[in-house]
């Protein structure tokens, strides 16, 4: 039987015991960029999963209690698909560690400022883009409700309150239209 609380002192997860059957590496390319991107798709492919399922066998089966408890997962994964997709953009200018370590810190989770981030770093004007300025507003709106990215990971904090004062309907559809086949 595998504890996987790992109650005891001096916890190493790089210590593989003589008797280990399962041994798990953790691998990445070493650049923030490539691993980023690599997160982001991962991210984005559990979201689908998730919405599929919503939508398709809970919905089917009327499980309220499945929709309403997976919709804000599905939703922090999106966001979460979003934000390692932004960053990973900034990164491809940035590829000193020591910057991009200042960048994370100044960017944090917020997707205004890492979106104002990725402009700055590539020299990039938004204001003769209608797509642009779209996703500006869009990533605006976002970070007014959800700038530190607990929104939908930690439902139980003061700012959840903003949200959702009174009973609320959501639209998986509307969140998730038959039609988008997105794929980075």
């Amino acid at each position: 039987m595998i504890d996987y609380k790992w109650i005891r002192p001096n916890m190493d997860l790089y210590h593989i015991g003589n008797n280990c059957e399962h041994v798990i590496v953790v691998a990445n390319s070493g650049r923030l960029d490539i691993d980023f991107y690599k997160y982001a798709c991962d991210f984005y492919d559990a979201a689908e999963y998730v919405v599929h399922y919503l939508g398709e066998e809970a919905a089917k089966r009327y499980d309220i209690a499945k929709l309403d408890l997976w919709y804000f997962a599905m939703v922090y994964l999106y966001r979460q698909s979003l934000e390692l997709l932004l960053k990973a953009s900034i990164f491809q200018t940035i590829v000193n560690t020591t910057i991009q370590k200042a960048v994370v810190g100044e960017i944090r989770h917020d997707l205004k400022r890492a979106f104002e981030k990725l402009i700055e770093t590539r020299n990039l004007t938004i204001e003769k883009s209608e797509n642009a300025k779209w996703l500006m507003d869009y990533l605006s709106d976002i970070s007014r409700l959800d700038s530190e990215s607990d929104m939908f990971r930690y439902p139980f904090g003061n700012r959840f309150k903003l949200l959702f004062e009174k009973q609320t309907s959501i639209s998986l559809i509307a969140t998730h239209p038959p039609s988008w086949h997105i794929r980075f």
